[in-house]
């Protein structure tokens, strides 16, 4: 007999809901919303990184049963109705995620036919963010409207008529769609030459429903037919330049970039200070992302130091606090030097203190 997730998690009374191949629950441990796993795999991992649970379904039981794994599939299998089914996720292999440049077309094919909408303008000027700002930052919100005949203008500008690859679109009965399951804003991340490579959505509040659920989801197709894993590249927040001999973008960077966690707060930062600012879509994604590359090429570019923005509540976060040992890890491991910086603690994350430090509510960073 098979121990999977939902058998588990059945037995435990942690609810789930499977959209897609990697599902995110509240931690069978820290019970903070944090635990992802693979419907696929059978494995899961919490990110919280002072629980950093992790396994098989049948290591997760013995772990919070303070069971060996031999006693909790005993345990387990001695439970188990005689007529009990397993329920079963018909989940495809992800295509190969399509080149930097693909994605690209389409994505911005897909800004253009869903533009920021008047709710999610007024929000983001509610953060303190001018109107002009907002128009730079190239946001678009999710759509509301027929998916398929959306994807189908999307499939009318790529060179090949396929999406394959693209994160996002899928096929459905035979028709190319798009894979959006919440409502919010489209917030882009580019790479080094300006490519959009994907999406998160920062989703509006009425549909998050817990402090511990995230404001953020990816755009994803990942386990539907044709579809592809959202891999977001480090965002680059900054100014740049092309060459007009081979059409290719390259970022204005100095001496020092700084650094953040998330591409709308880096956004929002470099349009108030003019600094470039680089991102991750998560403290987690230092290794997962590419950065270790982006380090690599930052040194080339002519960057000597990397600036630590991560957010204020580090002294009492335990996430953050490993996430910046980490980037100071990888950094040094780069030959570059790392700073850290800290201002008012009254403001959490560095978006909202330029602002602030903007409107003259706040003096200087420490």
């Amino acid at each position: 007999m098979d121990i999977t997730y939902p058998m588990v998690l059945d037995k435990l009374g942690i609810p789930y809901n499977v959209r897609g191949v990697n599902v995110l629950i509240n931690c069978p441990a820290c019970g903070r919303k944090k635990f992802y796993f693979d419907v696929k795999k059978n494995v899961g991992h919490c990110y919280r990184a002072s629980c950093g649970l992790k396994g098989t379904a049948l290591d997760i039981y013995a772990s919070v049963r303070g069971l060996d794994t031999k006693a909790a599939f005993k345990e387990l299998a001695s439970d188990v109705d005689v007529n009990y089914t397993p329920p079963k996720f018909d989940f495809k292999e992800p295509a190969p995620t399509a080149p930097s440049d693909v994605r690209d077309k389409a994505y911005r094919k897909l800004l253009k036919l869903s533009p920021l909408s008047n709710r999610h303008r007024k929000d983001l000027e509610k953060r303190g963010i001018k109107a002009g700002d907002i128009d730079k930052m190239g946001y678009g919100s999710t759509c509301t409207y027929d998916l398929v005949a959306t994807t189908g203008k999307i499939l009318k500008v790529m060179d090949d008529h396929t999406l394959k690859g693209v994160a996002g679109f899928y096929k459905k009965d035979g028709n190319w769609t798009l894979n959006q399951w919440v409502q919010g804003i489209l917030v882009p991340y580019v790479n080094q030459h300006k490519e959009i490579t994907g999406f998160q959505i920062r989703k509006n509040n009425e549909d998050i429903k817990s402090k511990d659920e995230g404001k953020y989801t990816c755009l994803t197709s990942n386990g539907k037919e044709d579809g592809a894993k959202c891999q977001l590249c480090v965002h680059f927040a900054c100014d740049f330049k092309q060459d007009f001999c081979t059409g290719q973008y390259f970022p204005i960077l100095g001496n020092a970039v700084r650094i953040t966690e998330g591409a709308m707060k880096a956004d929002i930062s470099h349009y108030v200070t003019g600094e470039p600012i680089l991102a991750v879509a998560g403290i987690n994604n230092l290794e997962s992302s590419g950065f270790k590359d982006v380090l690599s090429y930052l040194k080339k570019r002519g960057v000597k130091t990397i600036i630590d923005t991560f957010d204020m509540d580090f002294k009492s976060n335990e996430d953050v606090q490993k996430a910046m040992e980490k980037l100071k890890e990888l950094v040094l491991a780069a030959d570059l030097r790392y700073e850290r910086i800290d201002w008012n603690s009254d403001y959490k994350g560095y978006d909202d203190y330029v602002i602030a430090r903007r409107d003259g509510l706040v003096d200087k960073e420490e």
